[in-house]
């Protein structure tokens, strides 16, 4: 068997609020070559079935530009699809310590794509985040969901009511921007070329 190339996987957690732990968002990868036999991925199907005590060997590399601004008070929009949640989560987590020391946070609009609701990943803690006022809107896209149009991440940045809405944030140089999903993501956004703080991170 040919030695396997390395798993890659974000960090979807903030050390201020787990402490020594370190969390992941795995999707399990199931697949067919043709026929009735279903082969799994060899990284994430060990990673969803590993057990508590089970050892496991890795390495963290750190993505120096993937993380939330210093000054909290900056106007942040977060864009991601499937797990490409994982690092997403983490920045939500820092909004919510910085919250719990009393500072002032600035408004962070979140727009998550996914298949169909059930493969969404995260609702109740979306859910609890804009709740407590770490997120101030969110906006769910399913291209698959029963019974509805499909609907893109980048449809919905499209639409003027959405346009409209970021137009204040998209003129101030302190306006992040995070990109997080699949590398096919990086022509569609092309109405934030000229904001300042602009990053993507592909899985």
């Amino acid at each position: 068997m040919k030695l396997n190339h390395p798993r890659s996987y974000s960090i979807s957690s903030c050390k201020a609020i787990v402490g020594s732990k370190l969390h992941l968002c795995v999707g399990r990868f199931i697949h067919s070559r043709g026929g009735s036999h279903i082969e799994a991925g060899i990284c994430s199907n060990f990673l969803t079935s590993v057990e508590s005590g089970d050892e496991v060997h890795f390495k963290i590399e750190s993505a120096p530009s993937f993380h939330h601004p210093l000054d909290p008070s900056c106007p942040i929009i977060l864009i991601c699809t499937g797990t490409g949640v994982a690092p997403i989560r983490g920045l939500l987590q820092k909004r919510s310590y910085f919250k719990s020391r009393g500072e002032r946070l600035g408004p962070c609009f979140f727009i998550y794509g996914s298949r169909n609701s059930e493969e969404g990943l995260l609702h109740d803690e979306l859910k609890a985040f804009q709740e407590e006022g770490v997120i101030t809107k969110t906006w769910m896209c399913y291209s698959r969901e029963r019974g509805k149009p499909k609907e893109y991440t980048a449809d919905k940045l499209g639409s003027d009511r959405l346009k409209k809405l970021l137009a204040p944030i998209l003129g101030k140089p302190n306006t992040h921007i995070f990109i997080c999903g699949s590398a096919n993501m990086a022509g569609k956004f092309s109405c934030f070329v000229g904001v300042y703080h602009m990053i993507m991170y592909f899985s």
